[in-house]
């Protein structure tokens, strides 16, 4: 079992620990927006959504690089669980 600290001289356990180490701790405002869009019905409120744009603009960006950071990752991942059987 590979862990961090740990060695291996498998180019794919260093490729899973490069690719792990990339992807930073995040808080993704996208959350924060949604919970203060949100009314207690459930429903997103359109007017207020509408005039936080912007914001909004900016957290699916933010959440867009997280994701697209952590497909790295996983394809890393996948590669391995497919080489290991």
């Amino acid at each position: 079992m590979l862990t961090v600290g740990s060695s291996s001289n498998d180019p794919i356990h260093a490729a899973i620990l490069e690719a792990l180490h990339k992807v930073p701790e995040t808080h993704l405002t996208i959350y924060d927006l949604a919970r203060d869009l949100t009314g207690p019905d459930g429903q997103v409120d359109v007017e207020r959504a509408a005039e936080r744009t912007e914001e909004l603009r900016d957290a699916l960006g933010q959440a867009e690089g997280y994701v697209r950071a952590n497909q790295t990752v996983l394809k890393i991942l996948y590669e391995f669980t497919r080489r290991r059987g």
